[in-house]
């Protein structure tokens, strides 16, 4: 089954990468107007396009684009803070690397200052580590998390 009803992307290839035992090519998609990642493994009819392809923006980091984007589900890029157990900076330092900007708070609590994808795939990650990694700012960005989880939770619909 197609999603978007067959829709036909135009798309500059820049390179592949593999996340999550996937692989994903990375370029500039038309359609979203910037980069985009697209699972290989569900491309269908692909064809050489005679247009010339977008060039790789010089500003663009790759690396930052893995480490921001969650299970490739972009979202608005935003500087969050999160309040984590001290047993979880190596998970911080393995998602977001050792630059990361951190302070310790006691000899239990850390903060971390990244920035993410704010998406449901980004929340998800978060909500694993229930209790143990807090996200404390901004508000806008808590707001939608709190909605998401209380959207998860009316399961009347659901259930019948």
């Amino acid at each position: 089954m197609l999603k978007y009803k067959g829709y036909t992307y135009t798309f500059s290839p820049y390179r592949l990468e593999m996340s999550e035992d996937k692989y994903y090519a990375l370029g500039y998609s038309e359609k979203h107007g910037g980069i985009g990642a697209f699972r290989v493994d569900r491309m269908c009819e692909v064809k050489e396009s005679k247009s010339k392809a977008k060039p790789f923006p010089a500003d663009f980091n790759i690396s930052n684009y893995f480490k921001q984007t969650y299970e490739m589900f972009g979202g608005r890029k935003v500087e969050v803070t999160l309040k984590c157990k001290s047993e979880l900076m190596k998970v911080i330092i393995d998602k977001f690397g050792e630059e990361v900007k951190t302070k310790v708070i006691d000899e239990d609590w850390f903060v971390a200052e990244v920035e993410v994808s704010v998406s449901p795939t980004f929340f998800g990650w978060l909500f694993q580590f229930t209790g143990r990694m807090k996200l404390t700012a901004p508000e806008d960005v808590i707001a939608e998390y709190r909605q998401m989880l209380i959207k998860a939770s009316q399961t009347d619909d659901l259930v019948k």
